[in-house]
C-alpha cells in the first residue's frame, strides 16, 4: 500500500472521492494497492484520504482506459514517469550538486525514453490494425459494389 506522509490542510476521505467519481472504494484499494494512486498516511484506523489533484488522476486514467484502452499496466507506467519527474524537479528546485542534477536528469530522461518506446511500439501495433481494417473495409465496399 502506498501511503504518504499526512497532509492535513488538503485532504479527501475515500468515501467523497466514491461519490465525486464514481470508481468505488474497491477499486481505488487495488489502484493504490498496485501503485498507481498514493493515499495520505494517517491514523491508523482511520478512512483513506487522498490529495485533491487525485481527482484529476482518476479522470486520467479513466480516459486512458476508455478512450485508448490502456492497460493499467500501461498507466502506472506514464504516472511513473510523471512522477519521476516531479522527484526531478524538486531536486533541481533544491539546489543540488552538478553531480546530483545531472545524475537525475539521466535518470528522467531513461525513464521518459522507456516510455516514448512502449508508446511507439504500441502506436506501431495500433496502425498496423488500422491499416489491415482499412483493407478490409475497402474489400468490403468493393463486393457491394459488385452486387449492386
Amino acid at each position: 500500500m502506498s501511503r504518504s506522509p499526512i497532509q492535513t490542510e488538503e485532504s479527501i476521505r475515500i468515501s467523497e472521492v466514491t461519490k465525486r467519481t464514481g470508481i468505488t472504494s474497491r477499486t481505488l484499494r487495488y489502484w493504490e494497492e498496485i501503485g498507481l494512486l498514493e493515499s495520505i498516511e494517517g491514523p491508523v484506523g482511520t478512512e483513506r484520504r487522498y490529495h485533491p489533484d487525485i481527482l484529476d488522476l482518476i479522470s486520467t486514467v479513466r480516459t486512458l482506459q476508455s478512450s485508448l484502452g490502456f492497460s493499467l499496466t500501461e498507466i502506472k507506467a506514464l504516472v511513473d514517469t510523471d512522477r519521476t519527474f516531479a522527484r526531478v524537479k524538486s531536486l533541481l528546485r533544491a539546489e543540488p550538486t552538478e553531480q546530483e542534477r545531472k545524475e537525475a536528469l539521466l535518470h528522467a530522461s531513461e525513464v521518459n525514453r522507456a516510455l516514448i518506446s512502449r508508446l511507439v511500439d504500441r502506436n506501431q501495433a495500433i496502425n498496423r490494425l488500422l491499416e489491415e481494417r482499412l483493407k478490409k473495409q475497402a474489400r468490403l465496399e468493393e463486393l457491394i459494389k459488385e452486387t449492386s
